[in-house]
């Protein structure tokens, strides 16, 4: 049984194991022997800050996530609720991660519910709903 994950970048669907795409493999200064490691990332995977980093603020997915090394895992700091805009960024309660900030999508016009859902001009937005009447 598949679930859906919110943060989900990109799954593979016979092992439902989620990866980052890379925007510009050749920016990361990890290499390999294999082109397909250099040009995806399983999300979680294990790193270390020093040299041969595989998360150096790499972005992934058509500019929708940036992998960071953040206690020796790669995080997406656009979206990650205790990595948000840098590591060890924790968003309050209530609140969640959208493009590197901590927003209440319940009271945000710009991310109405959901990360980017943006209300129409001069709708408010209350409790995750634009034009909550």
């Amino acid at each position: 049984m598949s679930s859906f994950h919110p943060h989900a970048a990109t799954a593979s669907a016979a092992d439902d194991v989620e990866y980052y795409t890379l925007d510009n493999p050749t920016a990361t200064r990890f290499r390999s022997r294999s082109l397909f490691l250099n040009e995806r990332i399983r999300k979680g995977m294990r790193c270390s800050p020093g040299g041969g980093n595989i998360c150096d603020g790499v972005p992934a997915n058509n500019g929708t996530s940036l992998l960071y090394c953040c206690k020796n895992n790669c995080r997406n700091v656009y979206q990650d609720e205790n990595n948000c805009g840098a590591c060890g960024n924790k968003c309050g309660f209530g609140r969640s991660c959208c493009n590197g900030a901590c927003i209440s999508l319940a009271y945000d016009a710009d991310h109405c519910g959901e990360c980017n859902q943006r209300c129409s001009p001069g709708q408010k937005c209350e409790y995750g709903s634009c034009g909550y009447a």
